[in-house]
């Protein structure tokens, strides 16, 4: 099993309103989760992020999820 993890943007406040799962599984939460993970075994993990036009395509957005990544190893495809 290799896990996704859905972000589309970093801000609270937005995901919330892009993914109301975001009420029941903030994003920061699962951050700090997948940090304390022991993923020995563990194929890969995805993270994705899909674009939209004015709503997450900022600096701002990019800086953020640097942030949340940092503690991550990743790869890019």
């Amino acid at each position: 099993m290799s896990p996704a993890i859905s972000i589309h943007t970093p801000f609270h406040d937005e995901r919330r309103k892009l993914m109301p799962i975001e009420n029941v599984y903030p994003i920061a939460e699962v951050i700090d989760v997948l940090r304390s993970y022991d993923f020995g075994k563990q194929r890969r993990i995805s993270f994705e992020y899909i674009m939209f036009k004015g709503i997450n395509d900022t600096q701002r957005h990019v800086k953020e999820l640097r942030g949340c990544s940092m503690g991550c190893a990743a790869a890019s495809t």
